[in-house]
């Protein structure tokens, strides 16, 4: 969409979001990397996993998006981590790697929501630490994520940093090959291809 500006020698487009109606759900932003993948992956059939505080999950076949859905995954852990009970028992910024595998393992299964509690309990009746305690937190509640995906799907994350690591992470352990890609890389190649799709 072209943008009107004052000054004549700028050009400026805004690009539009997805939605979709069934079920309603909506993207802002991630559309520009999508597109900077597929430029690059034309080929690709799978799932597009987006990690962020609401991570996307984007089927993709035949070049184009086939629907989308939203996981509040990082809110539910902020939530989880600042205004709940856990809170007395979840800190501490070093990843306990067995701690992590557990809960991957246990939200994964299914038991995310049934094991949340036993965060609080384990602080109370045993000597789990506060890195301990937040690392099985992110583990059950990606877990729960990943459970959401077929095994043998072909999954590529699109992100960067400690976050996306640890989804890479979760996926060895349950079992799902998955890939990274940067998703900086991503954005200047979808604006890319975007610009020239509208010439």
């Amino acid at each position: 969409m072209q943008v009107a500006t004052l000054d004549p020698r700028l050009n400026v487009k805004i690009v539009g979001g997805l939605s979709q109606l069934c079920p309603p759900d909506v993207m802002r932003g991630e559309e520009v990397q999508i597109a900077g993948f597929l430029r690059q992956r034309p080929d690709f059939n799978g799932l597009l996993l987006l990690p962020g505080t609401h991570s996307k999950h984007v089927w993709i076949k035949d070049q184009q998006v086939q629907s989308f859905a939203t996981h509040m995954t990082g809110e539910v852990f902020a939530i989880l981590k600042q205004h709940s009970i856990l809170r007395h028992s979840v800190g501490g910024d070093t990843e306990d790697q067995a701690a992590f595998a557990d809960g991957v393992r246990a939200g994964a299964s299914g038991q995310g929501l049934a094991q949340l509690f036993s965060i609080r309990a384990m602080g109370l009746v045993s000597k789990n630490t506060p890195d301990a305690a937040q690392s099985r937190l992110s583990g059950l509640l990606i877990g729960a994520e990943l459970a959401q995906v077929p095994q043998g799907t072909s999954v590529v994350l699109i992100g960067a940093g400690k976050l996306t690591d640890l989804y890479l992470q979760a996926t060895e352990i349950t079992g799902q090959h998955a890939e990274a890609l940067d998703g900086a890389d991503l954005v200047l190649a979808g604006l890319t291809q975007l610009n020239f799709m509208r010439q």
